[in-house]
């Protein structure tokens, strides 16, 4: 029974010393986001994959969409910069794959020590096969293919 007893307040106070809780009337520093720049670096636009499946032509255009996202936001973000996409192939063609990407861009700074935010969207059509990629951006259908509809050569 002393044994238990004992255990038992050794465990209440051990307890005690292992809250994480300020006692009261202390502080705890904390950063502010505003003293935080982050420096981001370009990513990389993917290469043209050499044998271009349907899995291939999604994970170039999903790839080089967000490269591409990230790398134009990287001047704007102090912090917090995050980019999402979303991919399917919209058509089968019989020299290629079109590609719709969707997705948006999220990032952080601040201005005279107040953080804001600022987001934006990500839509693309991409048509790939083996030896080129063109890229329509904000296509006015998820449909439009790039080469009919004034897209760029990427690769």
């Amino acid at each position: 029974m002393r044994h238990g007893i004992a255990l038992l307040c050794l465990c209440l106070v051990l307890a005690g010393c292992s809250s994480s809780t300020p006692a009261p009337g202390t502080t705890t520093p904390t950063d502010s986001p505003c003293s935080t720049t982050v420096e981001y670096e370009q990513r990389p636009v993917p290469d043209l994959p050499s044998n271009v499946t349907r899995e291939t032509a999604i994970a170039f255009a999903e790839s080089h969409a967000e490269a591409l996202a990230w790398n134009d936001s990287i001047r704007s973000a102090e912090f917090g910069l995050s980019v999402t996409s979303d991919t399917s192939v919209v058509n089968r063609t019989p020299d290629g794959f079109i590609i719709h990407v969707t997705g948006g861009v999220t990032f952080q700074g601040c201005t005279d020590g107040s953080v804001w935010v600022a987001d934006g969207g990500l839509a693309a059509n991409y048509f790939v096969n083996e030896t080129t990629a063109i890229r329509l951006n904000h296509p006015q259908n998820t449909t439009d293919d790039p080469r009919e509809h004034g897209g760029e050569v990427v690769v």
